[in-house]
């Protein structure tokens, strides 16, 4: 899909009431980038600087945002919130980011969320363990803002529900 393309809005069709394959006029085509930034992320990490300055950068970009300093919180959190997208840290308290997103892929509420490791561990064991786990992408601290609202953007648009 290319951001010229067209999709109907999730919340149009829920309160529509329509039968699977059943169409209706008063649906307005939404540009993918708008119905992109409405995706959820989760932001895991401990480190409450990176936390707060990714939280402000993706709401600015339209992305709805709650964050996680540890490996329980980001779980309970993921379970809750259900994200499209995990922003997780490797290196944290109470469950490492490998432990998280293992925990993500076995739960039926959150196992196609993306997940993109963002993290200062650049050794090739973490970078395969996470590819293992189904991450779509690995990113190391320090990062460039632009590549991770790349990297966003791709996860958005490969995503499978």
């Amino acid at each position: 899909m290319n951001s010229t393309q067209l999709v109907v809005d999730r919340e149009q069709v829920e309160s529509a009431s329509l039968q699977p394959g059943e169409v209706s006029g008063q649906f307005r085509p939404v540009p993918i980038a708008a119905a992109q930034a409405r995706a959820k992320i989760l932001i895991v990490d401990d480190e409450a600087d990176i936390v707060m300055s990714l939280s402000k950068r993706l709401r600015f970009a339209g992305y709805e945002i709650a964050a996680a300093g540890d490996g329980e919180e980001a779980t309970r959190v993921a379970l809750r919130m259900q994200p499209d997208i995990i922003i997780l840290d490797i290196g944290m308290p109470c469950g490492d980011g490998h432990v998280v997103a293992d925990r993500v892929r076995a739960n039926v509420n959150t196992m196609f969320a993306q997940i993109i490791f963002l993290t200062a561990r650049v050794g090739e064991t973490d970078r395969e363990r996470a590819l293992q786990a189904g991450a779509y992408g690995y990113l190391t601290k320090p990062f460039k803002p632009d590549e991770l609202l790349r990297m966003i953007e791709g996860a958005l648009a490969d995503r499978q529900f």
